[in-house]
C-alpha cells in the first residue's frame, strides 16, 4: 500500500508557505514576533513532514525496486536536497529561539568545559547571524527552488512528464529526449 501521497503533501504546502513568508523582507514583518513564530512553526512542521515523506518514499522505492529506475533515483535525490536546505533552516531557527526564549546558552549546556565549547559558540554565532542576514532569504530561495523540482519530478512519476508545462521544462533538463 503506497502511503507516501499522503503524507508528502503537508511538507510541500509548508514548507512552500514558509519560503515564501521569508522571502517578504518588510523591516517591519522581520522584527515582528509574530511573524517569526508563524515562519517557525510553518519551517518546523514542514520539516517534520519531509522527513516523514522521505521515509514513505524510501519505503515505495524499496517495494517497487526503484533502485534501476532513473527517476525515481533523480527524485529521491532532490527530495534528500530539499530536507537538506530546509533542515538547515531549521537548525538555524532552532538554535535562535533555544537561547532567545529559553535562556539556555547551547553550547554550554552541551559542554561545559572543553576545547570544543569554542566551536558551539561559533555555531551559535553563525546562527544568530544567518538568522539577521539576507542568507535566510537566500537559503529559502533554494528551498522553494529544490521543493518545485522535487515536485515536478514526483509528477512526472505520477501523471506522466506532459503533465503541465512546469513538469514538462523541469523533466526535459533531467531527461532530455
Amino acid at each position: 500500500m503506497n502511503i507516501h501521497p499522503i503524507f508528502v503533501h503537508f511538507p510541500i504546502a509548508f514548507l512552500t508557505v514558509y519560503a515564501v513568508c521569508e522571502l517578504i523582507w518588510i523591516k517591519r514583518l522581520r522584527n515582528n514576533e509574530i511573524w517569526q513564530g508563524i515562519k517557525a512553526a510553518l519551517l518546523g512542521f514542514g520539516i517534520l513532514g519531509a522527513f516523514v515523506a522521505l521515509r514513505t518514499g524510501e519505503l515505495v522505492a524499496e517495494t517497487v525496486g526503484g533502485g534501476g529506475n532513473q527517476l525515481i533515483a533523480t527524485h529521491s535525490s532532490w527530495a534528500n536536497i530539499t530536507t537538506l536546505i530546509f533542515g538547515f533552516a531549521a537548525l538555524v531557527y532552532l538554535i535562535v529561539y533555544v537561547e532567545r526564549y529559553f535562556g539556555i546558552d547551547i553550547s554550554r549546556k552541551l559542554n561545559p568545559a572543553g576545547w570544543y565549547i569554542r566551536v558551539f559558540n561559533f555555531k551559535t554565532r553563525a546562527a544568530k547571524i544567518i538568522w539577521r542576514s539576507p542568507f535566510i532569504a537566500i537559503l529559502a530561495l533554494a528551498g522553494l527552488i529544490a521543493v518545485t523540482i522535487t515536485g515536478a519530478l514526483g509528477a512526472a512519476m505520477v501523471y506522466g512528464p506532459d503533465t503541465d508545462p512546469v513538469v514538462k521544462i523541469i523533466y526535459s533538463f533531467f531527461f532530455p529526449q
